[in-house]
Parts: structure tokens; sequence; C-alpha cells
């Protein structure tokens, strides 16, 4: 299983790159869970520290994409931990009101059950992280 599931979450990056972001919700649990409060600066800059469904997701990541002027995230590895996929990526992005670049590396920890995503986790530190997965 854990080879789908590094493919399904490659999928998912491929998806938002290429615009088809949309695409993503068939594979996310109308359940899933985006929990970002492990991110303290994502939390600060106004994303919420954990939106359930959906719908509340959608809300959430248009309100995060509008600050944007462009934005893109760049899988750099991804981690099998069983049901779980540790992906670091590198996010690059320009402020749409104030020009700012901005590049960084941030860890996200999807969580997979029966082939659909259920929960994806954003931390400020890989060895968080890696300890979250149970790989430190």
């Amino acid at each position: 299983m854990s080879t789908e599931n590094i493919e399904l979450i490659r999928r998912l990056y491929e998806w938002f790159a290429s615009g088809d972001g949309e695409k993503a919700f068939e594979v996310y649990d109308r359940g899933i869970e985006w929990d970002s409060s492990a991110t303290r600066w994502l939390v600060e800059m106004g994303f919420p520290p954990l939106v359930v469904g959906h719908d509340a997701v959608r809300t959430g990541m248009a309100s995060w994409l509008e600050a944007w002027q462009s934005i893109e995230f760049v899988p750099e590895e991804l981690i099998d931990a069983g049901d779980e996929v540790l992906a670091i990526v590198r996010v690059r992005a320009c402020g749409r009101a104030s020009g700012v670049e901005v590049n960084y590396q941030t860890p996200q920890l999807w969580t997979i059950r029966d082939g659909k995503v259920i929960r994806m986790r954003v931390f400020d530190d890989r060895d968080v992280a890696l300890r979250a997965a149970g790989l430190a």
C-alpha cells in the first residue's frame, strides 16, 4: 500500500501544479482534516489552525491562495511512513499586494486510509514532522 500512497500524494502535487487542484477532492475523504496548528507562521498569516471537510478546505485554500500572485508547491522528497506520506515541499511564491518573494521548505504529513486522504498536517520543522510520522 505504501507505494500507492506515495503515488497518490505525488499526483496531488501534480494536479495542483497543473492548475487542477479541484481534482484532489476526488481523493480527499469527505471529513478530511487540514491541520496547520503546528505551523505558527501560517496561523499568524490567517490560515485556520484546523479545517475539516471539503467546503472548509476549499474556503481555507481559496483565502490563502488569494494572497499570492503566484505560488508553487514542489515535493522535493516523499517519505513512506506506512499509512502516511511525509512530503518535504519547496514553496515558492510572490505576494499579490507586496510583491515579496518567498522560498521555503515545509514538511507536510498526509494520512491515507482506504485510498482516501483523511488528514494533512503542516509543520515548521522537519524533525517534528519525522517524529509525528513515527520516523525519528
